[in-house]
């Protein structure tokens, strides 16, 4: 039995919502598995209980947040919540509980974060400083990473932003700790070399982050600023026929699983495609293996072992084109699923041009951008072995021609495999009919397309029509002035970028010129915020105050216009992309 009765009761007061608290569901529950029936092997010193947990060892400590471990993490890892849950059985009888929730004065979380209290309309004094103390402590991290840069960014730093998303979670700052996860899984993939990292959005990522961090700094917080752990879904009245369509195998630096999709097959409902995200955190979890499938509304078996099944769903709930796992949906009745249907035939789209309107118009009821193509004929196929990519350049019957990219990944071989099977197949016989469920995007002025699903029997009787609109017969003048904004564009991005990799501390090449070309072509707002981002990035390398907040703040007012700029130029400038070379 544990001797330090004060160590005794801090341990029994640990319940789930505490341990949660201090890590995450995820972990909380992988400690819960790996502890099942396992009886604790500890010393006790000083009144510390060194403890055995999965080769590990765990020092637990008062408080229990202060408890650390040998292995790698810097953070409260799955091995101290499931040496905290072993000692509960070393706790003698007649403890009390009471004695520890005294000294735990951080908040705890309630049952619902989504739940706000109905007479308590704003924060407390106490709260707003823990607030204040934790969006101190996180941007001190943001700005650490931003004057090293990430090529001198060290290999414990995703660790130290996790633990901040630790301390978010702790205080029910969900949208802190949702920011923190992402910039930690983005940096780990950077340190690793992964080939889905990507630089320019990393930049993003970090930049609305610290300004999310520097408005929780002022007194003015309110619950929304904090945001919700969960989505709030609604009840979809009725019963909910759904057709699948396809699988998105996804790993990140923070998530890992699948996306399963169907249609709606009701087309008075708001979404014509739904999905249904059974993505795991993988923090703090070296070892590399795939999470188990779901198994939702009552199936029986998984999600993935019904994707050829049509389904009823009673008691859905829907939030913004996702499907909850909510307990009170059911599957009422499940049949083979037959895709070769009228409902996906009109959904098929031949000009890809249409797609670009499509997504010009922000896509409000389509929020996964998915959309089914038939290309008319291949034009290129290739695998870029820097980036570990497959590239296909595909055409319609119309000529405008977009590119099909899907980057390779052990989950994802056997898909890359059947798309370049499907690409020489589509070299050697231009009359191969094939239909690709693919979610699409305008990057850099193109369109561009990643690949889900691909059908070779959809065999629709009619084709889809589409005319151009009045106006844009003929664009190649306001393209050539779209593409020159465009490069201007890209050149404060690189320099944002730069500044990001090789940290605020390194020489930049001189802006002036830049800066002119932008105020000669008009652009008198984006100039005042480039200068004013230039000159505090010098001011930090010339000056003597820590400035790197504001160095944040203007990157982001930056990297907003040029996100801004590039959806008003998008459109017309894909539209030109597309008649190829």
């Amino acid at each position: 039995m544990i001797e330090n009765m004060t160590l005794a009761a801090e341990i029994l007061s640990a319940d789930e919502e505490r341990l949660v608290s201090m890590a995450n569901k995820g972990l909380y529950k992988r400690a819960l598995k790996d502890t099942d029936g396992a009886e604790p092997v500890y010393t006790e010193e000083n009144g510390v209980v060194s403890v055995s947990a999965g080769g590990e060892v765990c020092r637990v400590s008062i408080p229990l947040e202060k408890s650390s471990c040998t292995c790698p993490s810097r953070g409260i890892c799955r091995h101290i919540i499931a040496a905290i849950l072993m000692l509960r059985s070393e706790v003698p009888e007649g403890t009390e509980v009471s004695k520890a929730e005294q000294k735990h004065d951080e908040p705890q979380p309630q049952a619902n974060p989504d739940m706000k209290p109905e007479k308590q309309q704003e924060l407390s004094r106490t709260a707003i400083e823990k607030i204040h103390e934790c969006a101190d402590i996180c941007l001190r991290l943001l700005c650490g990473v931003t004057v090293r840069g990430l090529v001198r960014c060290a290999e414990s730093t995703p660790d130290d932003i996790e633990l901040a998303a630790v301390r978010c979670h702790a205080l029910k700052i969900a949208e802190g700790e949702r920011k923190l996860r992402a910039v930690s899984g983005r940096l780990r993939d950077c340190i690793a070399l992964r080939a889905a990292f990507d630089i320019s959005e990393f930049t993003g990522l970090l930049c609305r982050t610290s300004q999310y961090f520097t408005k929780l700094q002022g007194d003015d917080i309110t619950y929304d600023d904090l945001g919700s752990f969960r989505a709030e879904y609604e009840d979809r009245k009725g019963l909910l026929e759904i057709l699948p369509i396809g699988i998105r195998e996804v790993k990140t630096g923070e998530y890992q699983g699948s996306i399963y999709y169907f249609l709606d097959l009701d087309k008075n409902d708001e979404y014509t495609f739904l999905h249904f995200s059974d993505l795991r955190p993988v923090f703090y979890d070296d070892r590399q293996k795939r999470p188990p499938k779901a198994q939702v509304w009552d199936l029986g078996t998984t999600l993935y072992d019904n994707m050829r099944r049509q389904m009823t769903l009673s008691g859905a709930k829907i939030s913004g084109g996702k499907l909850s796992s909510s307990s009170q949906t059911s599957v009422v009745m499940s049949k083979r699923a037959d895709v070769n249907r009228p409902a996906v035939h009109r959904l098929i789209h031949y000009d890809l041009r249409e797609i670009a309107f499509e997504l010009s118009g922000g896509c409000k009821n389509n929020p996964e951008r998915l959309f089914f193509i038939h290309p008319d004929k291949l034009i290129r196929n290739t695998f870029d072995k820097y980036s570990q990519t497959l590239v296909m350049t595909i055409a319609d019957s119309f000529g405008n021609h977009a590119d099909i990219r899907a980057k390779y990944r052990q989950e994802t071989r056997s898909f890359i495999e059947l798309l370049e099977k499907i690409g020489r197949n589509m070299q050697r016989n231009e009359g191969a009919f094939y239909t690709l469920l693919v979610s699409a995007d305008i990057q850099n002025g193109r369109l561009a397309l990643l690949p889900i699903e691909v059908y070779d029997f959809l065999t629709p009787v009619e084709q889809r029509q589409f005319s151009m609109p009045a106006g844009y017969d003929d664009i190649a003048d306001k393209a050539v002035y779209s593409q020159v904004i465009y490069e201007l564009f890209d050149k404060v991005d690189e320099y944002c970028c730069a500044l990001i990799r090789s940290g605020l501390s390194a020489g930049s090449p001189d802006t002036g010129q830049l800066l002119r070309k932008i105020r000669d072509f008009g652009l008198f707002h984006f100039h005042d915020i480039a200068q004013e981002f230039f000159k505090s990035a010098s001011l930090y390398r010339h000056g003597f105050d820590d400035n790197c907040t504001e160095v944040l703040i203007n990157m982001q007012k930056v990297k907003s216009y040029i996100a801004f700029g590039r959806r008003k130029t998008a459109l017309i400038s894909a539209l030109y992309n597309m008649k190829g070379e």
